[in-house]
């Protein structure tokens, strides 16, 4: 959900007109979903022996990013840095998961 997250976030912020609380409330339960599905990606994937931290680290990231923006909500700058810490935090996982050793070879 790496450039999904970043495309919902633009559309959400683009969103002058409409009251922070309906966009705080698209914002959580996005990430609140994204969590969800990470964590379950991740037993799956321990289940299989597969690598599974990294998908848990990132869906429990989602999960308290999501919490934090709950706690929030009546700032939206403050609501603006928890989403960029957010987008920083997905970046760094997705670089990190980009350099790990698989079993394919991959040809760009």
């Amino acid at each position: 959900m790496g450039s999904e997250a970043l495309d919902l976030g633009m559309f959400a912020f683009s969103l002058q007109e409409i009251p922070t609380i309906y966009i705080l409330l698209y914002l959580l339960i996005i990430h609140l979903f994204a969590g969800i599905v990470d964590i379950m990606r991740a037993r799956e994937a321990k289940k299989m022996k597969g690598h599974w931290r990294l998908n848990l680290a990132f869906g429990i990231a989602n999960i308290l990013l999501a919490l934090s923006c709950s706690l929030c909500f009546r700032d939206p700058m403050v609501l603006a840095y928890v989403y960029a810490a957010g987008l920083f935090y997905s970046a760094c996982l997705r670089i990190a998961e980009a350099f790990r050793k698989t079993a394919i070879v991959y040809i760009p």
